[in-house]
């Protein structure tokens, strides 16, 4: 697509070299004016740069997907930093599968019920340090999202520089 581009400027300029019409005296004082700055024929509004930079921005998908993994981080580290939930479990031990008693838990003696309840208790360092990590997880993703906006700044300025410089061209070779 750059390579279109570039050979469009091209013709456009090989357009201007070859034209045998001679610039007024006019022309040269009062140069061409930018597309935001010319009356424009139509109903349209022209796009200037920054309006086409902030339009850029507006629902990006990468960026909505680094501000949820953000938050995502944010909630994992205030959960990370406290004890975790308690477990309760449950089961049946030696059922009777394969005799005239099968899956009956009434008949047989053996069958045993268990439950259970567990809680781990992590030191309070080791606590303390998964959620700090969490914490450096978000600002890392931060920090991603922000290069990421960055940089889709920089394409929609490229963007409009390539059809500003072919406006240009075009009201050059017109003139």
């Amino acid at each position: 697509m750059v390579t279109e581009r570039k050979l469009a400027f091209v013709c456009a300029l090989v357009f201007i070299t070859t034209s045998s019409q001679a610039a007024s005296l006019d022309a040269l004082l009062d140069p061409p004016h930018h597309a935001a700055e010319r009356p424009t024929d139509d109903a349209t509004p022209v796009l200037s740069l920054d309006e086409a930079v902030r339009l850029s921005l507006v629902d990006q998908p990468i960026l909505s997907g680094h501000e949820a993994v953000i938050n995502a981080n944010k909630r994992q580290a205030v959960s990370a930093a406290q004890l975790p939930d308690p477990k309760l479990s449950g089961g049946l031990k030696e059922l009777p599968v394969d005799t005239s008693e099968a899956f009956s838990v009434r008949r047989d003696n053996f069958t045993e019920f268990t439950v259970g309840l567990s809680q781990e208790l992590p030191r309070a360092n080791k606590r303390r340090l998964k959620g700090e990590r969490k914490q450096l997880d978000a600002e890392t993703e931060r920090a991603a999202l922000n290069s990421d906006r960055r940089a889709i700044r920089r394409d929609a300025s490229l963007a409009w520089l390539d059809v500003y410089e072919a406006e240009q061209a075009l009201t050059l070779a017109q003139s």
